[in-house]
């Protein structure tokens, strides 16, 4: 049986306990038992549109297209922003900084289980190929830094649901031709 329908164009959809958060472009909704429970807006001007949306454990983590990533605590009935906004700040010139769009180079996000540590898999157009880079931001410090990990792209990353210092990274080291 169909329960609901939804009468409008999400970008992320994403499923934590019995809520259901939908991200549009402006705003992020929280929905129980098919009824809007709240909106959150979001600051498109400066912070640019959204482009993905994660959960993990109970923090949700959005990245914008000018490299803004925002994390929420949604384990209390009203979430709450944790710290700033961190901008993805990178050594590369195709990952740039506001306010020249990113969306491109964002490929997923991530964060831990105590919504202090954020993964971004990026990739980056290269002569023949495209580069992936995995880059670590710490929410608190805000220090961000690339990790090496294989010359492989990086196809997909996780972080444990409970315990914040176990991190895993699906990478393909196969040559292409």
């Amino acid at each position: 049986d169909q329960v609901a329908d939804f009468l409008f164009s999400a970008i992320s959809v994403v499923l934590y306990c019995d809520m259901l958060y939908v991200l549009l472009e402006d705003k992020l909704l929280f929905t129980r038992d098919c009824v809007q429970r709240l909106s959150i807006s979001l600051s498109t001007v400066h912070e640019g549109l959204p482009i993905l949306m994660s959960i993990t454990h109970h923090f949700l983590i959005i990245a914008t297209e000018l490299g803004f990533l925002k994390i929420f605590d949604v384990s209390q009935e009203d979430p709450s922003l944790v710290g700033e906004s961190i901008v993805l700040r990178t050594d590369s010139p195709n990952i740039r900084k506001p306010p020249t769009k990113a969306s491109n180079s964002i490929r997923s996000i991530e964060c831990n289980s105590t919504g202090m540590l954020v993964s971004i898999i990026t990739t980056e157009p290269n002569n023949s190929s495209a580069l992936s880079n995995l880059y670590l931001a710490n929410v608190s410090s805000g220090d961000q830094r690339c990790v090496k990990i294989s010359d492989g792209e990086k196809l997909s990353h996780f972080w444990d649901q409970f315990e914040p210092n176990i991190f895993c990274c699906e990478t393909d080291t196969s040559e292409t031709e």
